[in-house]
C-alpha cells in the first residue's frame, strides 16, 4: 500500500512537472502575429510647427481579434511616441501608424508588440541631412517675418552650433537655434530653430535646415534698453518686443505687459463663457504669470485646457 502511493505521488509530480515544462516551451516559442506587414517607409513627418522622422508603417489584421498595440522598439529601444497612439485595428481593417524615431542611415530593427502577437521586421534607414521646408503665401502682400520650427535628434547626432539654414538658391539665411533640451552626452535632443523668411505675394519658396554645418550669418547689432524700478517692475526692449516682468509681492516675476501693436507673438484663449477676473494667474506648470494687452488683463482659468495660438516665437521664460 505505502509502495502504490508512493508510485502514485511520483506519477502525479511527473505529470505537473510535464505541463509546467509543455507550458513553459509553449511560452518559449515565437506566437504566429495576426497582424500583417503591408508596407514601411523612412519619411520626415511634420505638425504645424514639429518636425520629426518617423517610420510609416501600415499594418493589416488579418485575424478575427481587434488588435492593439503595447509597445513599440526600435534597435531594442523603448519608443514612446508614436501615432495615432490608440489606435485599434478591427479584423480586415488596414490602418497606417507613424513610429517616430530619429532614424540616421543606421540599420533599424522595428518590433511591434500587440494582443495578438509581435511583428518584427529590420532594414537599413537612408542617411539624413536635414530637412527641406517648403512655405508658402496666401496673401496679397509680401510676408516677412520669422519662421520656426521645433527639432528633434539622435544622441551625438548634433550640437547646438550645427544647424544651418539656407534658401533654395543656397544662400544662407539668418537663424538662431534657442529652446534647447540635451542629452547626458551634451548632443542636442530637442530644439527650436527660428530664421528670417521672405516670401512674394501668393508665392512661394524652399528653405533647407543642414544639420552638422556651422552657421556663419550674423545680424545687425541690437540696441537693448532695460529700465528697473527696484520693488516694482523690470522693462526689456529690444526695439521690437517690449516685455514688463512684475516685482512686487505674490506678483515677483510675473510677465504683466508683453509686445507691441504692431507684433503679435501669442494670443491666449479660455473656454468659451468664461470670465475670469482680473488678476487671476495664469498657471501651466512651469510658471506664475499674467499676460496684460492694451491696459486689459487677460488670463485663463485654472485646471482647464487652453489653445496657444503663435506668431512668430512664443516667448518663454
Amino acid at each position: 500500500m505505502i509502495r502504490g502511493k508512493l508510485l502514485a505521488v511520483v506519477a502525479i509530480i511527473v505529470i505537473v512537472v510535464a505541463v509546467v515544462a509543455a507550458y513553459a516551451v509553449l511560452n518559449l516559442m515565437p506566437q504566429a502575429c495576426e497582424l500583417e506587414l503591408v508596407s514601411y517607409k523612412f519619411t520626415a513627418y511634420s505638425s504645424g510647427w514639429r518636425f520629426e522622422r518617423a517610420i510609416e508603417v501600415t499594418l493589416k489584421n488579418v485575424g478575427e481579434n481587434n488588435a492593439t498595440i503595447s509597445s513599440i522598439k526600435v534597435n531594442d529601444k523603448d519608443v514612446y511616441t508614436w501615432n495615432p497612439r490608440w489606435i485599434v485595428i478591427h479584423p480586415g481593417e488596414i490602418k497606417t501608424i507613424y513610429i517616430f524615431y530619429p532614424w540616421k542611415g543606421e540599420e533599424c530593427n522595428i518590433k511591434i508588440e500587440t494582443n495578438v502577437g509581435v511583428l518584427e521586421f529590420k532594414d537599413k534607414s537612408p542617411s539624413f541631412k536635414g530637412y527641406d521646408v517648403y512655405i508658402s503665401n496666401p496673401y496679397s502682400f509680401k510676408i516677412d517675418e520669422i519662421y520656426s520650427i521645433n527639432l528633434h535628434f539622435a544622441d551625438g547626432e548634433c550640437k547646438a552650433n550645427e544647424i544651418k539654414v539656407v534658401d533654395e538658391n543656397g544662400n544662407e539665411v539668418l537663424s538662431q537655434v534657442w529652446g534647447i533640451l540635451k542629452y547626458d552626452s551634451g548632443y542636442i535632443k530637442t530644439a527650436t530653430v527660428s530664421f528670417k523668411i521672405e516670401i512674394e505675394a501668393y508665392g512661394a519658396r524652399q528653405y533647407s535646415i543642414l544639420i552638422g554645418e556651422q552657421p556663419t550669418a550674423t545680424g545687425g547689432k541690437i540696441d537693448i534698453y532695460v529700465e528697473r524700478v527696484e520693488g516694482s517692475y523690470t522693462i526689456v526692449d529690444n526695439g521690437v518686443l517690449r516685455i514688463r516682468f512684475n516685482e512686487t509681492g505674490r506678483w515677483h516675476g510675473c510677465i504683466d505687459y508683453f509686445g507691441s501693436k504692431d507684433v503679435n507673438f501669442a494670443k491666449i484663449f479660455y473656454p468659451k463663457g468664461a470670465h475670469p477676473p482680473e488678476g487671476l494667474a495664469f498657471y501651466h506648470g512651469l510658471l506664475d504669470s499674467m499676460l496684460d494687452s492694451e491696459g486689459k488683463m487677460y488670463a485663463v482659468i485654472q485646471k482647464t485646457d487652453i489653445y496657444i495660438e503663435s506668431e512668430g516665437p512664443l516667448l518663454y521664460v
